[in-house]
């Protein structure tokens, strides 16, 4: 299987688009990638995608490091990012051993 480019997948940086949260789409926010090279997620107002992904889901305090040791833990390896037809985006958790099933499947 194919990875898709993120200069494809993605909207153009600094293009605002709706990433729907995992909570039965009652929460969506709207982000757009951002840094060189596309390497991030900003939502707006900036704060909301940080304190929604450290606070409500993983459950860290302020100040709170968060280490791979915590994701496992919890039991998450990794988010997967998947793209609607009506170009919003969801977000969602996956479980320890995920991503290098993705490894493997993608020869990363």
């Amino acid at each position: 299987m194919d990875t898709p480019s993120l200069s494809k997948f993605f909207p153009d940086r600094d293009t605002p688009f709706n990433l729907i949260l995992p909570d039965n789409n009652k929460n969506i926010l709207s982000v757009k990638v951002c840094q060189d090279g596309g390497k991030a997620l900003m939502s707006n107002p900036n704060k909301d995608l940080g304190k929604w992904l450290l606070r409500k889901v993983l459950r860290l305090q302020a100040y709170q490091l968060l280490t791979y040791d915590v994701l496992m833990q919890k039991g998450i390896d990794s988010i997967e990012i998947s793209k609607n037809t009506d170009g919003s985006y969801n977000i969602n958790f996956k479980e320890l051993g995920t991503y290098e099933e993705f490894e493997n499947e993608n020869k990363i």
